[in-house]
């Protein structure tokens, strides 16, 4: 025992005046074996070794393999030190540096050893927040102010006290006034990240993690900001960690307002929320109660290829039923062609059904010179193997009833369903034929004659119902 103190005692002395070459010592002792080699006098005094204010390499180096020998020969008080040590470095240039040196990037190192090998002081320097936030205001690039963000959340999570420092954070993150996000799209992410990635460290870091998209979600609905890129984002890499009644009162502000760029931007993000079985039925509900109220054609597309996107049979057989039961009586300009093609897909029987009943009433309609019901069956007439014998056969004597109208307006209706292409009631094509051959020497035009010659050999070539 004696052996050793006198060695202990030695490697003191021989620290204060010749650290380095004690370094070069301890870096070979292997102290596996319990030697109690060096004790905590010998690395205490190596810590208490000063690092010049200059901008000296050998000099921050050479303190790098102090560190490196406290860690190996790990004691708590250690840590204490180090930071200390890392505090005086960052106020030392904090008020002047507008970029980090050498010796700052040496303290960062330091604080980020400690806090990866889980240490946390008794006490951490008031001194050192400030030292740290300035240095963040004089940084301005996003690389250094990202690094100099970390190492202030590292510091905040250290604090018993963490009211002010973590209110910095979350107004740096998220914006304190109207409008303005103070911090760079791209720095939120990676903080967020790195945040994330530290949850295992406790609730302290997950409540961080909630509380930033919060506030981010917050200052959204607030100022009615739409486009909502950082939401986005956020919701791609921190879904667990969105607050439900926050984030439905996102959706419901942008679905309600949003416009159609806005809309369309967000458009994975809304897949996301649509494979949410929390939350697909309120997202499917406003979109619905705007569709319903606005009358807007585009968002109805929109919607329907996104939940086409989503893949889900029972999500598409909700939404095919809503679009049959109730859209047409809402707002029956919104029944396109395009609408109907991913219903017909969706819930082909069902589908069938509509069709021929929207085929029936419009027939069933009085046919008179300002209306008729083609406008309206010519988007059907997509759709005509899906007609029952019955609407077949009545569609055939309107088409004939407009060819004989002698009326203009009435004829060209025919002609353009004609060209589209109409079912057949069987061996009704030859009639049809002759009522054209019986119209055509009533025509004024030649060019007109020519057209429905062209309309008599499509259909005496065509082979379809008979």
């Amino acid at each position: 025992m004696e052996v050793i103190e006198n060695i202990n005692q030695r490697l003191k002395e021989m620290a204060e005046h010749y650290p380095d070459w004690v370094v070069r010592v301890l870096e070979n002792i292997d102290n596996a074996g319990g030697v109690k080699v060096p004790d905590q006098s010998v690395i205490e005094t190596l810590l208490s070794k000063h690092i010049g204010v200059e901008e000296n390499e050998k000099a921050v180096e050479s303190y790098r393999r102090i560190k490196q020998i406290a860690f190996k020969f790990w004691n708590e008080n250690y840590g204490s030190i180090l930071l200390g040590k890392a505090t005086n470095i960052i106020n030392q240039y904090s008020q002047n540096l507008t970029s980090i040196n050498l010796p700052v990037e040496f303290a960062f190192e330091i604080i980020k050893d400690l806090f990866e090998i889980d240490f946390t002081p008794s006490q951490t320097p008031e001194s050192l927040f400030l030292g740290i936030w300035r240095l963040y205001s004089r940084t301005s690039s996003h690389e250094e102010k990202l690094r100099v963000m970390k190492c202030y959340i590292v510091c905040t999570s250290w604090s018993k006290d963490e009211g002010s420092h973590w209110s910095n954070i979350l107004t740096e993150l998220t914006g304190g006034a109207p409008h303005v996000f103070y911090i760079n799209l791209e720095i939120l992410k990676k903080i967020m990240e790195f945040i994330k990635e530290q949850r295992n460290k406790g609730e302290w870091w997950k409540r961080l993690e909630q509380e930033i998209i919060a506030r981010v979600l917050s200052q959204y609905i607030l100022n009615n900001i739409l486009n909502a890129s950082k939401i986005k984002i956020l919701y791609k890499n921190h879904k667990d960690a969105f607050p439900r009644n926050v984030l439905e009162n996102f959706l419901k502000k942008f679905i309600t307002n949003a416009d159609e760029n806005q809309i369309k931007n967000m458009e994975g993000f809304l897949l996301d929320i649509l494979n949410d079985k929390d939350l697909q039925g309120l997202l499917i509900t406003l979109f619905q109660n705007r569709i319903s109220s606005k009358r807007e054609t585009w968002m109805l597309n929109y919607f329907l290829d996104l939940i086409e996107k989503t893949g889900n049979p029972d999500m598409k057989r909700t939404v095919g039923e809503w679009i049959l039961e109730s859209l047409e009586r809402q707002s029956p300009n919104l029944i396109t062609g395009r609408v109907l093609e991913h219903i017909k897909n969706w819930i082909p029987e069902k589908f069938k059904e509509f069709i021929n009943k929207k085929v029936k009433n419009l027939l069933s309609k009085h046919l008179s010179d300002t209306y008729t019901p083609c406008d309206r069956l010519y988007e059907l007439l997509e759709f005509q193997e899906y007609w029952d014998k019955e609407n077949i056969e009545t569609f055939f004597s309107l088409v004939i009833q407009l060819l004989l109208s002698g009326k203009d307006n009435l004829r060209v209706l025919a002609y353009e369903c004609l060209t589209k292409g109409i079912p057949f009631p069987k061996g009704k094509r030859k009639v049809l034929i002759e009522k054209i051959k019986e119209i055509i020497p009533t025509l004024l035009s030649e060019e007109e004659k020519k057209k429905w010659y062209k309309i008599i050999e499509k259909y005496t070539k065509k082979r379809g119902r008979k």
